[in-house]
């Protein structure tokens, strides 16, 4: 897999270069938007990884430039708290994944998913960016659980909610046990229309 790293510090470059040399991957780097176009210019990239914020310059905004002239390319955002907002705006560009910097564990893994065509976002970071729409919260159930019945909605199976939050396929089964529970439903057909028929009466209340 070939990867192009933008960053504007040399030395988190150098630290990304190290972590994802655990595996098999082709790895160039751009320290701005020139280089970065200039890479791209070059060679095509299966992901490219880019800080949120460049110095004079915003990742978001590159991304967008670069998804308007090749909307197939995948990007994974590195971010902090903070930038919530920016990722979203991102996201609703084509921006396929979000994680959080410090998340170093998450790195290889959202860059595979996001290799894929997955839409990926840190646990730490809000639910509701993955998503172009607003979509419905309940709020009795946690984070995960929302998202868990989202997928479920939109016809995901066990491996694929777990590819997508980064959760073992036992672990998203017994989040799928304890929203059968909590809601008093049979099945995986029942939480949808759940998800659906709540989704809509939210949809009404917001017009």
């Amino acid at each position: 897999m070939k990867l192009l790293l933008v960053d504007d510090d040399p030395l988190v470059l150098k630290a990304l270069k190290m972590i994802l040399g655990q595996e098999d991957f082709v790895l160039k780097t751009a320290l701005n938007r020139q280089e970065c176009w200039q890479e791209l210019e070059l060679s095509d990239f299966d992901v490219l990884v880019l800080d949120i914020r460049l110095k004079e310059d915003n990742g978001v905004d590159l991304a967008q430039d670069i998804l308007e002239k090749n909307p197939k390319q995948k990007i994974l955002l590195l971010t902090t708290f903070k930038d919530e907002k920016d990722i979203a705006r991102a996201f609703s560009y084509g921006v396929l994944g979000g994680i959080l910097k410090d998340n170093v564990d998450s790195l290889i893994p959202a860059i595979k998913a996001v290799s894929r065509g997955n839409r990926v976002v840190d646990q730490g970071l809000s639910p509701q960016m993955l998503f172009k729409e607003e979509i419905y919260q309940d709020d009795h159930l946690t984070d995960k659980e929302n998202q868990v019945i989202y997928w479920i909605a939109q016809g995901l199976n066990n491996r694929e909610i777990g590819e997508r939050l980064y959760l073992s396929e036992g672990t998203v089964r017994n989040h799928i046990s304890n929203l059968l529970s909590k809601l008093n439903l049979r099945d995986r057909t029942q939480l949808a229309v759940y998800y659906y028929k709540h989704q809509a009466h939210n949809e009404g209340l917001s017009h």
